[in-house]
């Protein structure tokens, strides 16, 4: 989430009374956060990272909520079960960000797979924006992990972030295994940063060549 929220002044949040009347401003406050909220790192207490979710969403806007929610689906911290019982818990009348919540939760469902970057959800956008099959995401190969397969036409779409695939040693690793996927008969597409934004077209006319030509 650290890419979503810079770095900034820390927020403390206590347990408060028993009804939101009692809340006092000044430090956040909480009149609901049960033990099982709360997790130890380094030996602070802090909130965990289902119930930080929640108490983000409210806060920020709400592509930055949503941004929040899918990386920490793609970083393991939580899961969507995790977060529909959070749900249950807090989704009370009244309480903000409850519909925001709901609403994320509904369009994902269970076995939903997170997008891992910004670079990816921008990819996923323009699939549906311009009619694209919809690609299967973060599926595990022989060759290795891919970002997106389109079925059947066994096309592959590599992002390549501008921070993750500059280094030569990227570069290389990366050239290996694109081989051994186009030996297995597979089609790889690598789509930069800089092309999606500047050329979704260009991006666009070959991904619909790649998919003709392998089927």
């Amino acid at each position: 989430m650290c890419r979503v929220f810079p770095s900034g002044p820390i927020e403390v949040r206590t347990h408060y009374g028993k009804s939101r009347d009692q809340l006092q401003r000044g430090a956040a406050q909480s009149c609901y956060l049960p033990s099982h909220h709360i997790t130890v790192v380094d030996r602070i207490p802090v909130t965990t990272p289902t119930r930080t979710i929640f108490d983000i969403i409210p806060l920020v806007r709400p592509d930055r909520g949503e941004r929040a929610l899918d990386n920490a689906l793609a970083m393991g911290l939580t899961d969507i079960r995790k977060l529909e019982a959070m749900l249950d818990e807090l989704g009370k009348r009244g309480r903000p960000g409850t519909a925001l919540v709901r609403e994320l939760l509904a369009a994902r469902g269970e076995g939903y797979i997170a997008t891992e970057s910004e670079l990816e959800r921008m990819f996923a956008e323009f699939v549906v924006a311009y009619s694209l099959p919809a690609p299967r995401r973060q599926v595990t190969l022989i060759a290795g992990r891919v970002d997106f397969l389109f079925d059947p036409g066994m096309v592959i779409a590599e992002l390549d972030g501008r921070r993750n695939h500059t280094a030569l040693l990227d570069r290389e690793r990366d050239m290996e295994r694109d081989a051994r996927l186009t030996a297995m008969g597979l089609r790889v597409i690598r789509i930069t940063h800089r092309r999606l934004t500047r050329d979704p077209d260009g991006v666009y006319e070959d991904l619909r060549g790649a998919l003709r030509w392998a089927a």
